[in-house]
This record gives structure tokens, sequence and C-alpha cells, in this order.
């Protein structure tokens, strides 16, 4: 009698439980770092919604939002973001920049004030006077401040890149090459510096440089792309899955992993949507598909209880050899598995009967 393992325990099905704070939380880094940004607001929202208290979040959200130019929005989330933290200079600078972009430079003005007044040395603060001024059209207090914000801290890529801005708004295309190159030195997927510099350098005749520049730009725009497609299919189908539509789950998620292949939350969500699926086939009675589907999910997400399970399913099509071949693959990734033991020997003596040459 075959040894089936009575439960398909593939790890990555826990992974997709919802409704807890951290897979919120894990599910929105994955699809920040993916360059989603609308999916992984929604999911740091959903953990607010568990936890209100949770500062790092509120200052994700507030960034994303930057990114998505809702100033309003990013305004209250910076806000919510240092009040749970007053020490958190950076959501406080944020959340003054952008009060700034919503339409009330005054009060950012102040609110940056009282900043720059509190920490000297904070460079973000200047950066953040600079910036305003530059709004209102003050070139000569923006400069200052942009030059003693990069006086404390030259890796402020954003003050290059508003410095080279402003250099390029007052006729000076040579500063303003030297700020745009140095924002990109320190930030290489700075699109709008790269974007900028291009411009200058078709404007100075070196063409060769604005063509190398604007293709990187596409190919940037292109991942951005990318990484939003991703990010829905990945939710999308994670829906699916949670909805018991298995097959559309994996398409979804397949559409996902195709536009961003480096996404590496894909990859166990997908595998372990095909094991739900071919679970389905072999309760409908239909072996053969439950093995395409299994086989699916163990090649994208190695798992030897599930390679075990494909071998028993094998073993009782009369597949003997292939059954072997995954009772094998199971103990080579658990060589304890003692149910993948005994259903290899039971395999390896049905073939020593039938007059095979069975090897070990």
């Amino acid at each position: 009698m075959w040894l089936l393992p009575g439960l398909i325990s593939i790890a990555v099905l826990a992974l997709h439980a919802a409704g807890s704070e951290e897979a919120y939380i894990r599910r929105g880094m994955e699809l920040r770092d993916a360059g989603s940004g609308a999916a992984a607001i929604d999911q740091f929202r959903r953990a607010i919604g568990i936890n209100p208290k949770l500062p790092a979040i509120h200052r994700e959200i507030g960034l994303l939002l930057l990114d998505q130019r809702d100033f309003s929005g990013a305004a209250a989330a910076f806000r919510n973001a240092w009040s749970l933290a007053p020490e958190d200079l950076d959501s406080r600078y944020n959340h003054a920049l952008a009060v700034a972009n919503s339409g009330d430079p005054a009060e950012s003005l102040r609110l940056l004030g009282l900043l720059a007044a509190q920490k000297p040395a904070f460079a973000l603060g200047y950066f953040g006077l600079g910036h305003v001024h530059a709004m209102e059209g003050r070139f000569g207090p923006a400069e200052e401040n942009f030059r003693e914000a990069l006086r404390l801290d030259p890796s402020l890529f954003r003050a290059w890149f508003e410095l080279g801005r402003l250099l390029e708004r007052k006729g000076d295309a040579t500063g303003a090459v030297g700020a745009y190159r140095t924002a990109v030195s320190r930030k290489p997927d700075f699109g709008a510096a790269r974007y900028r510099l291009a411009i200058l350098l078709k404007a100075s005749g070196d063409l060769s440089g604005a063509a190398s520049e604007l293709d990187r730009v596409k190919q940037l725009a292109e991942r951005r792309a990318g990484g939003e497609r991703a990010g829905k299919s990945y939710l999308a189908g994670l829906a699916l899955f949670d909805g018991g539509r298995f097959g559309d789950a994996v398409r979804e998620l397949e559409e996902a992993r195709s536009a961003r292949p480096d996404f590496e939350e894909i990859g166990p969500a997908l595998a372990a949507a095909y094991v739900a699926w071919a679970v389905e086939a072999e309760r409908a009675g239909d072996v053969a598909e439950a093995v395409r589907r299994f086989t699916k999910a163990v090649a994208i997400e190695p798992d030897p209880e599930t390679e075990n399970h494909t071998g028993v399913l094998l073993a009782k099509a009369g597949r003997i050899s292939e059954a072997a071949s995954r009772f094998r693959s199971a103990l080579a990734m658990r060589p304890d598995y003692e149910s993948a033991r005994r259903n290899l020997d039971r395999a390896l003596l049905l073939m020593k009967q039938d007059g095979a040459q069975p090897r070990r």
C-alpha cells in the first residue's frame, strides 16, 4: 500500500493567510520595493486599520503618497507619523514640504524654521527651506539653503537635483549639468535628474550622452510600469486564492510574474495556487491534470511533501518509474523523510518484480 502523507502541507500556503498586521506590512514592503505604490498603500492601510500606532507605516504611506503627488494625503500621513514619534525628524520635514505643496507655503516655512532652530545640523531642514523658497520664486534664499544642506550632507540627491533646477533657471547650464550628474551618482535610478541632464546634454551638442540618459529614463519608466502591473495582478491573485478560485488565481499570478520576474513574493504565492488547484483536480478524479499542476508548483517552489504526494499519484496510475523519481527528489530535499523513503522502497520493489533494473 502506498503511504499517503495525509496532508499536503506545503509551507508557502501559510504565507497567504490574510488578516494579520505582519502579513499586510510584509506584502506592503514587497509591493513598495517592486514599484507598485498604490497596491503597497492599500496593504499598509490594512495594517494601520488593525494597529493605528505604527509610525513607520504612517511614514511609508506618506512617502508613497508623495510619489503620487497626493500632497494633502501625504501631509496627514506624516503628521500621524511624527505625532506618534516626535523624534522622527524626517517625518516632520516631509510633513512641512507636503503642506507647502498642498498650497500653504507660509505654514511650511514656519514649520521648517522651527525644525532648523531645534536641529541646526539637520540638513533636510535647510533643503526644505530652499525648496519652499524656490517654489515662491525667491532664488537667492533658495540657493543659499540648498548649498547649506549639501554642506551638511553631500549625499542629499534631491538637494543636488533642486540646485540643478535652480541653476538651470538662472542660465548656468554648466553648473546645472554638474548638479544633475551628482544627483544621478548619488541615486542612479533618479529618473527626473537623468531626464533634465539629457535635455541639457542635447542642447550642448552631446547627442550620444543625451541618448544614453534618455534610454536609461525609458528603462526606469518601464520598470515602474511593470511594478504597478505586477502589484495589481499579485493582489488580484491573492484575493482569488482566498476566494477559492485557484485557476483564476494562477492566471493572475502568472501575469504578475511575467511583469516582474524579480518580485520574490510572487513565486511562493503562485506555487501555493498551483497546489490548491492540483488538489481540486485530484478530488475530481483527474489524476493527469493534478500531476501536471503539482509539477508546476514544485518547479516554482521545490517542496518535498508535494513531490512525495505527486509520486503517490503516479504510482497509483501505474507510472512506477516516474513515481520513483519523485520520491528520490523528495528525499534529496529532506533525507529523513520517512514516508518518501518507504514509498521509494515500495516502487523499487515493484520495478524489480516487473523485471526493471531500478537504481537506488
